[in-house]
């Protein structure tokens, strides 16, 4: 994290008196992005202010969420890298040969075939990772299907951001 980040939080436990910690709206919210050797990341951490046994100052970590965004090596196969070939009714048989894994091992594995296990799925899929789905119920959605009427959100599209995005292609 950058010295600016240091420099705030100083800034604000100088300008903080015990009777403002009495108050439950005193935090410290911040959003950060970072590298690593694999990808690109995104993260936000909100610090609470707390008093020590010898009643000083000190800013705790209420939470630290971190997002892995990009994977470095592997984009996503839309636009021009999308195959531009047609497979000419054949996609079923495409399909099951890739579902089969008869010449290589899946990748990823994915516990969980839920709304958030293909999410992840259909992304890998379009960053060229090969992937495996196994889930507990009898047909991968199954945990949704079993539960509601309809296999979508009830949320205004704007307001869904998932990992897996059909509008960003």
């Amino acid at each position: 994290m950058s010295s600016d980040w240091s420099l705030c939080v100083s800034i604000m436990s100088l300008h903080l008196s015990l009777d403002d910690l009495s108050h439950s709206h005193t935090l410290l919210l911040h959003f950060f992005t970072f590298e690593t050797d694999v990808g690109l990341a995104s993260g936000i951490f909100r610090l609470v202010p707390t008093l020590d046994e010898q009643q000083h100052l000190q800013w705790r970590a209420h939470y630290v969420f971190t997002n892995l965004e990009d994977l470095k090596g592997f984009p996503e196969k839309i636009g021009h890298l999308r195959n531009q070939q047609s497979d000419h009714g054949k996609w079923e048989h495409l399909r099951e040969e890739e579902r089969r894994f008869e010449n290589s091992n899946p990748t990823v594995l994915i516990v969980g075939g839920g709304h958030s296990g293909l999410e992840v799925a259909a992304r890998l899929k379009l960053c060229d990772i090969s992937t495996l789905v196994i889930e507990k119920n009898e047909r991968i959605g199954d945990n949704w299907r079993n539960r509601y009427d309809a296999l979508c959100l009830h949320d205004p599209v704007c307001e869904c951001e998932h990992c897996f995005d059909c509008g960003n292609q």
